[in-house]
């Protein structure tokens, strides 16, 4: 009989519900197939959205954005790829996993396909605000709402389900990151989800012990 590894899928869309199943067959079959190019867009898929969060637009021109996005975007990401990957596997080989790094770089990438599909929904964002997604001031777009009170729901709904279906897919990446990881190491979703929370857990503390706290106990002249 066949097992349920071997079963030919289809991972683009099975990984959506089907996310320990896919990880099982991609392993089995090609481990590397299209990590490179999943974290690649990964990585334009954060910087991007980093760009606009942090109103990148308000001390550069839009087109080093675009350039950093599509240049620092791939680099980044691969680089996340191995690091996160060496990470995962050493949490996961101590919470009693039996990962390669190789397995757990398939994991990641493979689980992030959800912030990759977001940039659908900001692409036509971008189109429409153009230079302004990046900036904290917005004239053109304030002068649009300005024009009749249909154009300021319109534009207030449009930015309610953008951060609706930011939440989703980000709760959604988490839970597939969730099983892939618990796939490859060979235990549950649950261990799989301590397999990524212990270190960011880790690190938010050291962020917090390294700037926050210095300038919260400071105390000036």
């Amino acid at each position: 009989m066949e097992t349920q590894a071997s079963q030919p899928l289809n991972p683009w869309l099975s990984i959506w519900f089907r996310p320990r199943a896919t990880i099982r067959y991609i392993i089995s079959t090609d481990p590397t197939y299209r990590v490179y190019s999943l974290a690649a867009l990964g990585g334009i898929s954060k910087v991007l959205d980093r760009a606009m969060s942090r109103a990148w637009g308000d001390s550069m021109a839009w087109y080093w954005i675009v350039l950093l996005v599509l240049v620092g975007g791939p680099v980044a990401g691969v680089f996340g790829l191995y690091i996160g990957g060496a990470i995962f596997r050493w949490v996961g080989s101590k919470l009693g996993g039996a990962a390669t790094s190789e397995e757990v770089r398939a994991a990641i990438a493979w689980a992030s396909l959800p912030g990759i599909a977001g940039l659908v929904f900001i692409i036509p964002y971008l189109i429409f605000l153009r230079s302004e997604a990046f900036t904290s001031e917005t004239p053109r777009l304030d002068a649009i709402v300005a024009q009749s009170p249909a154009w300021a729901i319109l534009v207030s709904l449009l930015g309610i389900y953008l951060i609706v279906i930011g939440v989703v897919l980000s709760l959604w990446q988490l839970v597939l990151l969730s099983k892939t990881l618990g796939e490859v190491h060979g235990f549950s979703a649950w261990r799989g989800f301590l397999t990524y929370f212990i270190p960011s857990f880790v690190f938010f503390i050291l962020l917090f012990v390294i700037f926050v706290l210095p300038r919260a106990i400071y105390i000036g002249p």
